[in-house]
């Protein structure tokens, strides 16, 4: 939370305090908003889910992760879904973290176990604090997680500009198509052994960022794994993760990030080969604190 370390409080008479130096302290203004880790469709409305294709036997995949520290109260629709190359009963053990609590909450998800239509069993939870969350696949056929998150969370304006003249406002950096609904990505093209800038921030207002990555195919190529650094004004160091490929599908996986003062995003894809292709969907929601009080 940007704020938190500044105390604002009244005297008898109405007066804020001062500190210690004689200046005023700077107000804290806290608001609500919310950040929807979704797909996308055409004509779709409501909770549209994203697909996370999981190899048999694979471990700990990082779905989304919360790198700033506000309070929030986080919605999870989850359901394992039968692979579309392997129509058949899945199992997936889904992990879910929150910053009260050094042990995770763990969730078995499974299909309908009776065929031949091995439907999803969709699973709704609500926690608090929510910060990351994972999936595992014990079988060794493919499996599929459909996820939506929708995370409200408290953003505090007040450190850049006076409290009381901010607002809270969004940005999106997004597609369109028509009649598309949802996180409807942008597609950036990635040249092999080069790192792409996606978005800079040249502002300096308090900002929650939603980032929503996914490595896409480059025809005859595959999706790829693609190296991520994102940068935030908080730290000198970024922000490294990696969005995974897939030799199966002609996309990757969706990853998903909130941060605290995003400034920087930039994507790279390592070719040893040199010569192939590969690009990335990109969304990207800014939520930003705005103070009309000096100009």
């Amino acid at each position: 939370m940007r704020c938190n370390h500044f105390t604002v409080a009244l005297t008898s008479n109405g007066k804020q305090q001062v500190n210690k130096n004689g200046h005023k302290k700077p107000e804290c203004h806290c608001q609500v908003a919310s950040h929807k880790v979704r797909g996308d469709s055409q004509g779709l409305t409501g909770n549209i889910p994203f697909q996370v294709n999981l190899p048999g036997g694979a471990e700990d995949i990082s779905v989304f992760e919360d790198y700033t520290d506000n309070h929030n109260k986080t919605l999870l629709q989850i359901s394992a879904e039968p692979s579309l190359v392997e129509y058949s009963f899945s199992v997936l053990d889904v992990k879910i973290f929150t910053r009260d609590s050094d042990e995770p909450i763990e969730i078995r998800l499974s299909t309908n176990p009776v065929g031949p239509v091995y439907t999803g069993i969709p699973r709704g939870i609500q926690v608090e604090n929510f910060v990351r969350l994972s999936v595992s696949n014990p079988l060794e056929t493919i499996g599929t997680l459909r996820v939506y998150i929708e995370k409200t969370f408290c953003i505090c304006c007040g450190e850049y500009s006076d409290a009381s003249t901010n607002h809270i406002e969004n940005h999106f950096v997004q597609g369109s198509g028509i009649n598309q609904t949802g996180n409807i990505p942008i597609l950036f093209p990635l040249r092999p052994n080069e790192t792409e800038i996606i978005f800079s921030d040249d502002a300096n207002n308090h900002n929650k960022t939603l980032i929503q990555l996914n490595s896409i195919g480059v025809f005859p190529f595959p999706p790829f794994p693609l190296q991520v650094f994102i940068f935030t004004k908080d730290s000198f160091f970024p922000i490294i993760a990696e969005v995974q490929g897939s030799e199966l599908f002609g996309e990757g996986n969706i990853r998903a990030f909130q941060v605290e003062n995003f400034s920087f995003l930039a994507i790279r894809f390592n070719d040893e080969v040199g010569l192939r292709q590969a690009a990335v969907e990109v969304f990207i929601q800014k939520t930003f604190c705005i103070g009309c009080g000096d100009r």
